[in-house]
């Protein structure tokens, strides 16, 4: 009779904790979410709340389907179908999740709204998660249109490892508003083996620097990256703290510099095609860096103006370099 007893009380505190981890946690619970990821290794933000409309606000069904896809570590894709997703705050991606969008053509967007200053509208970060440390994370297909949150970061790398971006479009061109050249599009820090695989940043006016690398190790790949202030910065705290190698690759529309290195060395610009606009004082520029490689790059000064397509490059090697209408 007491062993009976003991097993009822035992069945309901089963029942009980069941229920209790039900209600803490109760998207990722809910049937769909579950046969979702165990069938395709994906979670819909959909099936976690995501409207996708531009209008309706999925920040908190967007993270709820991150947070649901760590499954403590296993890891799932987080998939965003054709739609436009509103966010008002930072999505934090915890280690080994993906996203993964459907392609470069404005299908999947992310669109962030009045970000609050200082935040990103995605966030590959490994202070903001157990251990320190960001990695293994792929972000693919996953378009972020940046035009109502003028001067915000979209993406936020900060002590990471492995981590991919690829086919990728942000768009940040916000016409008569300049930011300075502290304000980056894509920030990354402090970060290895990152990868940018055919990704777009995309701005006129407005975005600061399109791509700011300080103390990382990242290889880019056909980047097409048209900034304001700056293009691309690259800097180092000390030597030998960071590597930015860029093969193939287009850029163009900067107020100041195409790429700008800072007291770095050992970097690799190959084949890359930079337009330098009117009133810009440099293509590439080399401040306080020495042993850079620039090999098969195409520095095309606009007609008629007074362009400096290389400052500094003493120190540095540049061979099979075209250097085109520069009149100093």
């Amino acid at each position: 009779m007491s062993l009976k007893y003991f097993s009822i009380i035992f069945m309901s505190s089963i029942g009980f904790c069941a229920e209790v981890f039900a209600v803490n946690d109760p998207v990722c619970s809910q049937p769909q979410l579950q046969t979702s990821a165990l069938q395709s290794g994906k979670i819909s933000v959909k099936d976690a709340g995501a409207v996708g409309n531009g209008t309706i606000d999925d920040t908190n069904s967007i993270q709820i389907a991150i947070d649901c896809a760590f499954n403590n570590g296993a890891g799932y894709t987080v998939y965003f179908p054709p739609g436009a997703y509103k966010i008002t705050s930072g999505l934090n991606v915890h280690r080994d999740v993906d996203l993964l969008g459907e392609g470069i053509g404005w299908a999947s967007v992310i669109y962030p709204i009045n970000l609050a200053s200082g935040t990103a509208a995605i966030y590959l970060d490994g202070t903001k998660q157990n251990g320190g440390w960001a990695f293994k994370n792929t972000l693919k297909g996953l378009n972020i249109d940046m035009k109502d949150s003028v001067g915000k970061i979209a993406i936020q790398i900060n002590n990471a490892y492995n981590i991919h971006i690829a086919d990728t479009y942000i768009r940040a061109n916000i016409t008569g508003t300049t930011q300075t050249s502290a304000v980056a599009v894509v920030d990354i820090n402090t970060s290895n083996h990152v990868t940018l695989d055919h990704i777009v940043i995309y701005g006129e006016q407005g975005i600061g620097t399109g791509l700011k690398i300080n103390d990382s190790w990242v290889t880019a790949i056909n980047p097409d990256v048209e900034g304001h202030a700056a293009n691309i910065i690259v800097s180092e705290t000390a030597i030998g703290k960071g590597k930015f190698n860029m093969f193939g690759g287009y850029m163009e529309r900067f107020g100041q510099y195409g790429i700008r290195f800072n007291n770095t060395g050992y970097n690799h610009i190959d084949g890359v095609v930079i337009k330098i606009p009117n009133n810009s004082p440099h293509g590439v520029s080399f401040n306080n860096s020495t042993n850079n490689l620039l090999t098969g790059v195409s520095l095309l000064c606009a007609t008629g103006t007074n362009c400096t397509a290389i400052w500094g490059s003493s120190g540095n090697t540049i061979t099979n370099t075209l250097i085109q209408g520069n009149t100093l």
